[in-house]
């Protein structure tokens, strides 16, 4: 193996080594995040439209969660 793959092998384990869980977990949690701000939007947009009963089964949310997002 050359000399630059071996420090490209040892970079990734370096990374691995002190940010891996971290980085991985923080993706994992951004995304979460980012579904139920997405969940929140569109019953946004329902609101008014359709009942509070039908826009907390499409979401998922709660009926209190979308009654404070009424505005």
């Amino acid at each position: 193996m050359s000399g630059y793959m071996e420090d490209l092998h040892y970079q990734a384990s370096l990374f691995e080594s002190s940010y891996g869980d971290g980085w991985r977990e923080g993706r994992k949690e951004g995304r979460e995040e980012g579904r139920e701000e997405e969940k929140r939007a569109i019953a946004r947009n329902l609101i008014g439209v359709l009942s509070m009963e039908v826009i907390a089964e499409k979401t998922g949310l709660s009926p209190e969660v979308i009654q404070r997002l009424i505005p």
